[in-house]
């Protein structure tokens, strides 16, 4: 009786019918609600395919593009572009070096300020003078 599927004897048979029409154009009218929030739905998946579409498409042309690069690289060979050939050290800019990483040492250990100063001055004396007698 709750859902108007059964009336009790003393009702009309005109509203049982009645109510049967008003529940299937209420029926009718969800459908095609359903069927439009579907259509949305569809719509926005659409866009959604065609947007990972193109990012897809993007990340497979960058991937292309660093696979040429590493291509290119590889046939140069060796190692890259070389800027300065410092050539061989000699045994008295060895020394100056060898001096001035012991100086280093000693810096690390020191505490006193001056002390310090002139280690630091002397060490960089000495790779100075390293680095002039390599020319």
């Amino acid at each position: 009786m709750d859902l108007g599927l059964v009336q009790p004897s003393s009702a009309q048979p005109m509203s049982m019918a009645i109510k049967i029409e008003n529940l299937s154009k209420a029926l009718g009218s969800q459908t095609s609600q359903v069927a439009g929030q579907i259509g949305e739905l569809r719509k926005t998946v659409d866009g959604f395919k065609s947007e990972i579409d193109s990012r897809q498409s993007s990340i497979v042309n960058d991937l292309a593009q660093i696979v040429l690069a590493v291509q290119t690289l590889e046939k140069r060979g060796g190692q890259g572009p070389v800027i300065r050939d410092l050539g061989a050290i000699s045994p008295t800019a060895m020394a100056e070096m060898q001096k001035a990483a012991v100086l280093k040492d000693l810096v690390k250990e020191t505490e006193d300020p001056l002390t310090r100063q002139k280690l630091q001055e002397e060490i960089a004396r000495l790779e100075i003078k390293a680095i002039q007698t390599q020319k």
